[in-house]
């Protein structure tokens, strides 16, 4: 990145032009925007958030990163949603008085690995 980074800049300032100094311009703004799209992923999987992650997942996908750390991204986020989806239904059902609908709420969040304190 930094042989490129410093070979279009000295390409640039000796005015060279043509369609290989352009490729390497536009592959240098690509890469640029992958590592900073990586470095967004890396915080929002710390963050554990799920705004965080939509955002960056998002634009990990603009900038056409692909990869073990948009994996990563992507499965945390799906376990994510699913623990938030089972808090809403396991905190629904403990309000409903419904045995059916708790047990099932229940399975739900030990499927999904929340830790409530609730869930045994």
């Amino acid at each position: 990145f930094d042989k490129l980074d410093k070979a279009v800049a000295a390409a640039v300032e000796m005015r060279l032009g043509g369609e290989l100094v352009s490729e390497a311009q536009r592959m240098l703004s690509l890469l640029r925007a992958q590592r900073e799209a990586e470095s967004r992923l890396k915080e929002a999987i710390l963050a554990r958030d799920v705004a965080r992650l939509e955002s960056a997942v998002a634009n990990a996908a603009q900038v056409s990163l692909g990869g073990d750390v948009i994996a990563e991204a992507q499965r945390l986020l799906a376990l994510l949603r699913a623990q938030q989806s089972a808090a809403t239904a396991l905190s629904s059902a403990l309000h409903s008085n419904d045995a059916d609908r708790l047990r099932h709420a229940l399975e739900q969040a030990r499927q999904s690995g929340l830790n409530t304190g609730l869930v045994q």
